[in-house]
């Protein structure tokens, strides 16, 4: 089922949680609400549940407003971010509550939840009660019992968060799998990037109660729309200009005496004259070392003065005419020895330039 979400606004005791937030999401599609603690995530999947009303705006669901219908009634499943099973009920009796409460005939409820048992993989579990289940398998169930019923839009509340990191990995594939197979649309919320760039067809950024970009997600990463959404997407490398040059989206500024060009990116439009912010992030960089001058553009060289192992990346502090930068080095290129000079070149596509407002 489609789901549309028109101007939405709520506010908690004066304070403004959601600011006109609107957009189409599609029949059958991934979509996640993407930003950080505070964003209004959560209130904006509660007010799609049916669980809060909002100020103003519209809920559309299959072109009919459920704005103000209750949410029994609008074929809408929600998982929670701590499952909220109830303790004293099997994983078989907590998956049926709901077809129970809709009065569904019992053998129809236990042939439903026999399929879905076996669609999550919990089969021989039915008899066990939440405290017996690991995480992975309670995190399961609550997914069960939202599927159990048939939704028409699965809502997703941060369900992976409480898992340890190799379990989250592992079930944030299985989610994959279960819901793409069942083609079931689905509105998942989350602070973790990766989490949410691995499972969306589509990303919604959210900030301060603000939708401020909606694309795939390749295109929110490579072109954030805005300097706010690059720097909440990841560490970045900032400086500040002035530009010399615009022919279309490509740009030349100058920084400090020092030319580079970039790309025109967002709102406001960049203009000649105009004070620009421009950013890059570690990894988009090209490194050579044993280098100790530089003619191309966009190429400094540098001098390594911190270097960090995070796992799959080392990153390197390295000194340059410009400031201290943060970059990536080559994979399998071994640790960088302190006070080597590298030369660093920033590709003109990588080197995002923003107005400032």
């Amino acid at each position: 089922m489609s789901l549309r979400l028109v101007a939405i606004h709520k506010s908690f005791n004066g304070h403004e949680v959601l600011r006109g937030v609107s957009v189409d999401i599609e029949r059958g599609e991934f979509f996640t609400f993407l930003g950080p603690s505070g964003s209004g995530k959560t209130t904006l999947l509660r007010i799609i549940a049916g669980l809060e009303e909002p100020d103003s705006g519209a809920v559309i669901i299959d072109g009919v407003d459920v704005t103000r219908v209750p949410p029994h009634m609008r074929g809408v499943s929600m998982v929670f971010q701590n499952y909220a099973l109830w303790p004293h009920m099997t994983v078989f009796d907590n998956i049926a509550y709901g077809l129970r409460v809709r009065e569904v005939p019992e053998a129809e409820v236990r042939r439903r939840v026999a399929e879905v048992l076996e669609l999550v993989r919990l089969r021989g579990l039915e008899n066990r009660y939440p405290a017996q289940l690991s995480g992975g398998q309670q995190q399961r169930v609550a997914l069960a019992r939202a599927l159990v019923v048939q939704p028409r839009i699965l809502l997703l509340d941060e369900p992976l968060s409480n898992l340890d990191t190799r379990l989250r990995i592992d079930m944030r594939e299985e989610l994959r799998r279960l819901l793409k197979d069942l083609g079931v649309t689905t509105v998942y919320v989350t602070h973790d990037q990766e989490e949410a760039f691995y499972l969306s067809d589509r990303i919604g950024i959210l900030l301060n109660g603000k939708l401020v970009q909606v694309g795939r997600p390749y295109e929110v990463v490579k072109r954030p729309a805005s300097l706010e959404v690059a720097l909440f997407l990841g560490k970045c490398n900032v400086l500040e200009g002035v530009v010399e040059s615009v022919s279309g989206d490509k740009v030349v500024i100058e920084v400090s005496g020092v030319t580079l060009r970039g790309v025109a990116v967002g709102e406001p439009p960049v203009v000649q004259g105009a004070r620009v912010v421009a950013v890059f992030r570690p990894h988009s960089v090209e490194v050579r070392r044993g280098v100790s001058s530089a003619a191309e553009p966009n190429t400094f060289i540098g001098r390594v003065v911190a270097t960090h192992y995070l796992g799959s990346v080392v990153e390197a502090e390295v000194e340059t005419p410009l400031g201290r930068w943060r970059i990536h080095l080559p994979p399998r290129s071994g640790d960088a020895a302190l006070e080597e000079r590298i030369a660093i070149r920033i590709p003109e596509d990588e080197l995002l330039v923003y107005g400032m407002r």
